[in-house]
């Protein structure tokens, strides 16, 4: 849908969106009508204040006027055309420019105006009635004024004169300071929001938001030559997704064929087998063993984009020892993964039960209430053996990690709960079951952990091989859990918190393990330290996509073991990834009829 263009500004929004806002507007200004002229039949002034209420009447009954007259023709000629063809919405640029021209200077008149007649004592009568309609009614001029004020701009886009765009016109270094401003503004007012329940008070520095606004300036750049609004990318999203559940459907019934063609295919060498041993005292050259372990049949071809190449890969047998171990470990340590979330997963998880359970873990605790919120050093004797770091007077965080993972205090050797842009919440554990000592860090819960998802730029990992003895030349990884993994690697040096945990148990191997977010840090953070722990195992839980380059991902292999569940979006997550995700909508955008 062409954007609509008026006042020398390309709209982000279509003619036949207008619809909405008319409906929205004509029922609005009949009660505003009515409201009108139920305050001024029940007004008894004492005086007209020098004729400022006759004024403040006429100015509303002349906006009502000229509002219900163009938001019809703008109802009707939006109602007009369609997608292919939008002749017959032309009049809407200069209907719009009349109301943007006459209606907004016309409300601010009658909002001016209207304050002393409002907020006057002596035009009001002993009835609340009346003084209450017209506080609603001025009231209702405010939040109109406002509303459409906001509106045009928020959704005014960029200049219809403009074919090259900001980036061709002010220069890239524009461009990346407007997303990085609009980046801060949108953290500020969700952290306020959220009464930083979700972080927010880490402003990050200059370079955090400047990497993440040259990421989405990159991605969003089109040179000023498509002429599309929200709408359409919208419907394009949905459109597409129809599309891929098409995809899906067309994939799955080929390997539904293709299986019951090999299952019947299966049955006659049986049979004929059977009958060969009956007649000739022959057999099938083909066992059943041989047949359950040949390769399934995969009919999307190889050099396939769109499809993992699930069919080529074995699935995991009951009967086989590695698999059911493999599966094991992962129910295993899934549960540190996830308690390292603390209390707010653990409420969300149980609603109701969740603070009653996590008191009375929080009374089990050796440690006492502190008025610090950050305690590194233990009080007592009796929690010597553990260190919190950045927990809560409450001692919340605390309490729900030992919830969530069945573990007792003397479990835990450190927990580090504060979060930044560079810092990451992680903790150690012992798991005398297994016999390991467990790093566990935690995923995307804040809004500086959002920000680290955003720094997504590739950084070289050479510098790093070289400092941690594995070949990291011509590799890259994602810049943001880099920093994130680096920072855990310098806490756990400068604390010796694994060598003190290898010094008691020496003969417990390390596990590393993390979701999402976390996982990607895990997995960084093991490569850092597989060097000086051979027997290092990390366990990533849906790590994101595009985390290191293949050949980094193939060399460790023989000790990472990745969990992805369903259809899972953050381990398919990539700039790749989204830069074709936006290909094939725009695609589906110039198809849609």
């Amino acid at each position: 849908m062409p954007s609509l263009k008026t006042l020398n500004r390309r709209f982000l929004f279509g003619g036949d969106e207008l619809q909405v806002l008319s409906f929205l507007y004509l029922p609005g200004r009949l009660l505003q009508f009515f409201a009108l002229y139920g305050a001024t039949s029940g007004f008894g002034c004492v005086s007209s204040i020098d004729g400022t209420l006759d004024a403040y009447v006429v100015l509303t009954l002349l906006n009502c006027a000229c509002s219900l007259f163009l938001e019809t023709l703008i109802l009707y000629f939006s109602s007009l055309g369609t997608v292919i063809d939008s002749a017959p919405r032309h009049p809407l640029s200069k209907l719009i420019s009349v109301k943007i021209l006459l209606l907004i200077p016309l409300n601010l008149s009658a909002l001016s105006v209207g304050v002393p007649v409002t907020f006057s004592s002596q035009c009001f009568s002993t009835s609340s009635l009346p003084k209450l309609l017209q506080v609603l009614l001025w009231a209702s001029q405010v939040m109109e004024f406002v509303f459409t004020s906001c509106c045009f701009r928020m959704l005014r886009g960029r200049r219809a004169d403009d074919p090259g765009g900001n980036r061709s016109r002010f220069g890239t270094d524009h461009v990346e300071g407007q997303w990085e401003n609009c980046c801060r503004f949108l953290c500020s007012c969700s952290a306020v929001f959220t009464c930083f329940l979700f972080g927010g008070s880490d402003s990050g520095g200059g370079n955090d938001y400047a990497m993440v606004a040259r990421v989405l300036a990159d991605y969003f750049e089109d040179g000023g030559k498509l002429d599309i609004v929200p709408s359409d990318v919208a419907a394009g999203i949905v459109t597409l997704r129809h599309v891929q559940k098409c995809r899906e459907w067309q994939h799955r019934t080929s390997r539904a064929d293709s299986a019951d063609h090999k299952h019947l295919r299966a049955l006659a060498d049986e049979e004929a087998g059977e009958i060969n041993k009956t007649l000739f005292g022959g057999g099938s050259s083909q066992g059943p063993d041989d047949r359950r372990r040949s390769a399934p049949v995969s009919p999307v071809p190889k050099s396939s984009k769109y499809w993992y190449r699930v069919a080529n890969r074995p699935t995991l047998d009951r009967n086989s020892v590695s698999d059911r171990v493999a599966l094991e470990e992962a129910a295993r340590f899934a549960r540190h993964a996830l308690a390292i979330y603390t209390w707010m997963l653990y409420i969300f998880m149980n609603p109701i039960s969740g603070v009653p359970s996590l008191a009375k873990t929080r009374c089990r605790l050796s440690r006492p209430c502190c008025c610090c919120s950050c305690c590194d050093s233990p009080p007592d004797a009796a929690s010597a053996a553990t260190t919190i770091s950045a927990d809560n007077c409450c001692r919340a965080h605390m309490s729900a990690l030992l919830a969530q993972a069945n573990l007792d205090e003397s479990e835990v050797l450190f927990a580090h709960f504060g979060n930044s842009i560079v810092e990451n919440p992680y903790c150690v554990i012992l798991d005398h079951k297994w016999r390991s000592v467990v790093v566990a860090v935690r995923g995307t819960l804040s809004l500086e952990d959002c920000i680290t998802d955003a720094l997504a730029e590739s950084v070289s990992l050479e510098d790093l091989g070289q400092r941690h003895g594995f070949d990291g030349k011509g590799e890259y990884c994602h810049a943001g859990m880099l920093v994130s993994s680096e920072w855990i690697a310098s806490d756990l040096a400068k604390r010796k918190t694994l060598e003190k945990a290898f010094s008691l148990h020496p003969d417990y191997s390390l596990r590393i393990t993390g979701h999402s977010l976390g996982a990607g840090c895990a997995f960084l953070l093991s490569l850092m330290l597989k060097k000086q722990y051979p027997g290092l195992r990390c366990l990533p839980y849906s790590p994101p996509g595009g985390l290191v380059s293949m050949k980094t991902a193939r060399a460790s292999a023989d000790y990472t073991t990745s969990f992805i569940l369903g259809s899972d979006i953050v381990p398919r997550l990539s700039i790749e990834s989204m830069e074709h995700l936006r290909n094939e909508t725009l695609e589906i955008i110039s198809r849609l009829k």
